[in-house]
């Protein structure tokens, strides 16, 4: 996040705003790129994890050489669609520049070379979150989120075309995926089992992975697909004003994510064996995200104006602030409710929740491109947010009716959810940047407090 803050002006300078607009666009696309693994890599993260709960430590080597063979062939399947597709989707889908096209297509040929390192680098990366391995995993993260704009921006007196901008981000990518694959192989110990495939393993992948696989196609359509709306209906150029402050909310939720990839391992091992500890991880990490996540919509939404201008400059901060205050409510609300989703996932239901999320998709899409066609990129903002708003509901009665350990949370879980809603639309609503100083002083020591009190036992305080 750090690095896209102080990256993300100096790019937008040097590129220009439809340059720009489209390398964010092929962010998505590396995004998308990711879940035509067949869920394979989540399945090897609930898998592992259940043998671990188990004790069953023989069948784990070949259980992840068999899900790493599957990664890597679908991953050339992947690739060389996706470059037979580059030049349609630069030429004839995408509304750009014409003097731009030649790079774009050059650029989404590169990302589509890149899949199979894509795909392997998440497998290896479930594997090693299987076995918590989250120190590792997480400085990983940290140097790939930091080379995707720190590199670009070492590179920019050199070039700014965009197929150059690419090339370096993905070489970071590479570099991830080399160091993961070291990690995992030392703690499988392939040395002392060797690299066997058990076509055993795959059917039972396949069927987690198949729901994980659906859900992922529809994942990055329900959270991307508005920023595609707004390419195609209003143009290459404001989607720099639309997906500048989203992209901020995607750093805001590395925490959220960092949280659901130690909660999902664990739901995973502990529900198998018995589930003694599942209601209170869930419970507490509900409330931590509650607490940490609704802070930090808090402040965006209190002076979404002020941090644009302050970032971006004036033109940012007219267009981009409403934006940014009204994504601000639906980063909240999806931090909140992948917590029920893991929770579902990790008791062997991954088919759940992709059945609520089709059930979404229907009405979202054509709700998001009337609203994007008839108010700009605050209708899609508002689409966007008015959907995270049902799946939260949908998510937190799915994981009442999944896993009883966690009903008698239920009440209290959505009563905190509604209420910390109410500090986002006061400070949104208040003029004054001094009025609205104090009431954000107050909130957020209330805050600290509640979560002082809330989260940490008296003997962890």
């Amino acid at each position: 996040m750090l690095a896209a803050l102080l990256a993300v002006p100096f790019l937008l300078r040097a590129m220009g705003t439809a340059r720009f607009g489209l390398l964010l666009v092929i962010a998505v696309l590396i995004g998308y790129y990711g879940v035509f693994d067949l869920g394979i890599g989540r399945a090897l993260t609930h898998s592992v994890a259940r043998r671990i709960g188990q004790r069953d430590f023989e069948s784990i080597p070949s259980l992840v050489t068999t899900g790493m063979a599957m990664i890597g062939a679908l991953g050339i399947i992947i690739a060389a669609l996706g470059m037979l597709l580059s030049p349609i989707l630069a030429e004839r889908i995408l509304k750009m520049p014409a003097e731009l096209v030649p790079e774009a297509r050059r650029s989404f040929f590169l990302v589509a070379t890149a899949v199979p390192i894509l795909l392997a680098e998440a497998g290896f990366r479930g594997v090693l979150e299987a076995h918590r391995s989250f120190g590792l995993v997480s400085s990983l993260r940290a140097f790939g989120g930091a080379w995707t704009y720190l590199a670009p921006l070492a590179v920019l007196p050199l070039t700014a075309r965009l197929d150059h901008i690419v090339m370096v981000q993905l070489s970071g990518r590479l570099l991830t995926c080399l160091v993961s694959a070291v990690a995992c192989a030392r703690k499988v110990e392939w040395q002392t089992s060797g690299l066997k495939i058990d076509t055993h393993h795959a059917l039972p992948l396949l069927g987690f992975g198949g729901w994980v696989t659906v859900d992922g196609l529809i994942g990055p359509l329900l959270v991307y697909v508005d920023r595609l709306f707004v390419g195609f209906i209003v143009g290459a150029t404001s989607v720099s004003f639309y997906a500048t402050p989203g992209q901020l909310l995607v750093r805001l939720l590395n925490l959220p994510n960092a949280v659901l990839s130690v909660l999902f391992p664990t739901f995973s091992t502990d529900l198998s064996a018995g589930g003694q500890r599942a209601s209170a991880l869930y419970r507490r990490g509900f409330d931590l995200l509650l607490v940490a996540m609704g802070s930090a919509a808090f402040v965006l939404a209190t002076f979404a104006p002020e941090i644009m201008r302050l970032w971006l400059g004036e033109e940012f901060a007219e267009r981009s602030g409403p934006v940014l205050r009204c994504l601000s409510f639906g980063l909240l609300l999806s931090s909140v409710n992948r917590v029920p989703h893991v929770l579902v996932q990790g008791a062997g239901r991954p088919d759940l929740t992709t059945k609520i999320h089709l059930l979404q998709l229907l009405p979202y899409l054509p709700l998001a491109w009337w609203m994007t066609a008839r108010f700009g990129i605050l209708g899609a903002a508002v689409a966007w947010t008015g959907r995270v708003a049902l799946d939260t509901v949908m998510a937190i009665v799915l994981a009442h009716r999944t896993v009883p350990a966690v009903r008698r949370h239920t009440r209290s879980l959505t009563a905190l959810t509604i209420a910390s809603l109410v500090p986002l639309i006061a400070g949104s609503l208040l003029q004054p940047l001094l009025l609205r100083g104090i009431f954000a002083g107050i909130v957020l020591a209330a805050t600290a407090l509640a979560g002082w009190k809330r989260l940490l036992p008296a003997a962890g305080r």
